[in-house]
């Protein structure tokens, strides 16, 4: 009752349940579309959306065209044969995530942030590797 914004939970995580005497009351001031309209995934970060640029690998590129990563992303086809792909949303442990999924063929090429995020995750998972 004290929150101004829903709170999403992970429902394979309860362990129990139980009937309460409170009442809840949808906030009519809350709006889904709004809510989800700038972050992949469901945790909003409550800063602002950031052009995200990445660069996709011929390997991956007609992949992503033919299932995009955001619904308003530009694409651009390089001389190269790769493609760059930019889209506007909050920057989240979702979206680090989705990346993640690509390895080697994507490249964030911002924001600076997102980058050095992604690379240091790669970084620590590859000296997971290095441990005999």
């Amino acid at each position: 009752p004290n929150r101004e914004t829903p709170q999403t939970l992970a429902l394979d995580r309860m362990v129990s349940m139980r009937t309460t005497a409170g009442t809840f009351a949808y906030p009519r001031s809350f709006d889904s579309r709004t809510y989800f309209n700038t972050i992949l995934g469901v945790s909003q970060s409550g800063k602002p959306p950031e052009e995200v640029v990445l660069r996709f690998s011929k390997d991956r590129a007609r992949y992503v065209i033919t299932k995009k990563l955001w619904p308003t992303q530009q694409e651009i086809w390089l001389p190269t044969g790769e493609l760059e792909v930019r889209f506007r949303v909050e920057l989240n442990r979702e979206l680090e995530a989705k990346l993640l999924e690509f390895e080697r063929d994507v490249v964030v090429m911002g924001p600076l942030a997102l980058r050095d995020t992604v690379r240091s995750i790669l970084q620590q998972a590859a000296a997971n590797y290095d441990v005999v």
